[in-house]
């Protein structure tokens, strides 16, 4: 059922601001009697959309939805300059089991996925409501179908959701800019739980709870908690929770063609348990990721089968600092080519019982002015630190790397021929020996262009 014409004495005065209300089939006889447009439970879509039609009309405006559940049969577009908002998590949207995939709610602008639209939207804020993408009854899923996605969209806030069981990404924006996605819970995802891509600028990615991407059946694609991607820049990603995701934890990446990311602050989440990789950043070889910051994260790991809990590949300009890792496999890695990266302060513990096979950090690849520094690696058996490739400028000082027991084990194994400007210098290793190159496999023959100066070492 469908009712119009509706509006506040003060909207009639000014021909400004709308506040609409949108009841649930489910709401008291009250809030129905009170409300700018009444649902019946199908096709809800068409009684949101026309509120969200009159709020663009007035130039903007609210459009509350009730306490209840909104089945949907086509997709929710919010107009610019327009707060879409429920009551809370008793909110409750969900897709007509018959509907095919679609994306659930965007805004209104006639985009092409993955292109940015020539106008777009601005001042759009989606919050407080609970959202099922009942992903077990869609098709295959597809490219570009997300729960709630927004393409080019400047002054954009997505607040206190719970999104469920998206088809493949559940929350994701792409060519928006000035962007804040904070407090929502996301779990259970085809693709991503949260995806800032395609160009996002100026976006805060804040105390949101993250979990099981990719599980639970169809997964639709590399699922991770968080996803920055595509020439996104000055993105904070700060004090959010990721839970078991099937790929990474958090991930910076671009696909080939597209710009690297930019300015990119990843600081104070917690990540327990993953796939592949904690927290990871993945260029190119032509396309560097270029300052990252990476700080006072834990990452906190269960199983015996991911990949590192800290890992960069192509990338400029990295600093990973403060961070606390509790694993029961390999630490860290550096990979590929890197360039001007810091290490330092970490705390790399291995969960695992002494005399493991196991790596703390490992260095590989062509690496350009490099700083493992103050770090902390505890009870990694095989390797504390494991460094082979073309290593130009290295400096190995002042870490506690203890606990590398193995029988053919190493505290720092520096397997690299090619170096040159590298230290070694003030550290404290404990375990049963360190070598410099493979061939020897005794710590004290060094390779030339390296300096060795007052580690101790206690065997």
């Amino acid at each position: 059922m469908l009712i119009t014409g509706k509006t506040t004495a003060a909207e009639q005065k000014t021909g400004g601001t709308a506040t609409l209300v949108v009841a649930s089939s489910e709401a008291s006889t009250q809030q129905k009697q009170r409300a700018n447009y009444v649902c019946d439970g199908t096709a809800d879509d068409v009684q949101i959309n026309a509120a969200l039609t009159q709020a663009a009309n007035a130039g903007g405006g609210k459009v509350f939805l009730t306490e209840g559940g909104f089945t949907l049969t086509d997709t929710i577009e919010i107009p610019s300059h327009t707060i879409f908002t429920g009551a809370g998590p008793n909110t409750k949207l969900t897709f007509a089991t018959s509907v095919g995939d679609k994306t659930m709610i965007t805004n209104n602008c006639d985009y092409t996925p993955g292109s940015r639209h020539a106008t777009g939207n601005e001042n759009i804020t989606i919050r407080d409501m609970y959202i099922d993408g009942d992903k077990a009854n869609r098709g295959s899923g597809a490219d570009s179908i997300w729960t709630v996605g927004f393409n080019t969209v400047e002054n954009l806030v997505i607040e206190n959701l719970i999104v469920v069981n998206g088809w493949t990404t559940s929350i994701r924006t792409e060519f928006c800019s000035y962007v804040v996605i904070a407090n929502n819970r996301v779990h259970n995802p085809g693709d991503d739980c949260i995806a800032i891509n395609e160009e996002t600028y100026h976006c805060s990615c804040y105390g949101n709870m993250v979990s099981d991407a990719g599980k639970g059946g169809k997964s639709y694609g590399a699922s991770n908690g968080i996803e920055i991607q595509d020439g996104s820049r000055d993105i904070a990603v700060v004090g959010n929770t990721i839970e078991n995701c099937d790929v990474d934890g958090i991930q910076v990446s671009v696909h080939s063609g597209k710009d690297p990311c930019i300015n990119v602050a990843i600081n104070a989440n917690t990540v327990r348990n993953f796939g592949d990789f904690g927290i990871s950043i993945q260029g190119n070889s032509s396309d560097y990721h270029k300052s990252v910051t990476v700080a006072n994260n834990q990452v906190i790991f269960t199983l015996d089968d991911a990949s590192y809990a800290l890992c960069a590949t192509y990338a400029e300009d990295v600093v990973f600092t403060g961070n606390s890792i509790n694993t029961r496999y390999f630490g860290g890695r550096l990979m590929n080519s890197n360039k001007n990266v810091t290490l330092a302060n970490n705390s790399f513990k291995c969960s695992l019982s002494a005399g493991n096979t196991l790596t703390g950090f490992s260095f590989s690849g062509t690496l350009t002015n490099i700083r493992f520094d103050g770090n902390q690696v505890n009870n990694f058996g095989w390797k504390g630190v494991g460094i082979s490739g073309t290593v130009d400028n290295m400096h190995v000082v002042n870490n506690h790397i203890a606990g590398c027991t193995h029988g053919s084990g190493s505290c720092v194994r520096w397997d690299s021929p090619t170096s040159s400007k590298c230290v070694v210098n003030g550290n404290y290793l404990q375990g049963t020996h360190w070598s410099y190159d493979a061939a020897t496999s005794t710590w004290n023959v060094l390779a030339s262009g390296w300096t060795e100066t007052w580690n101790t070492k206690d065997t």
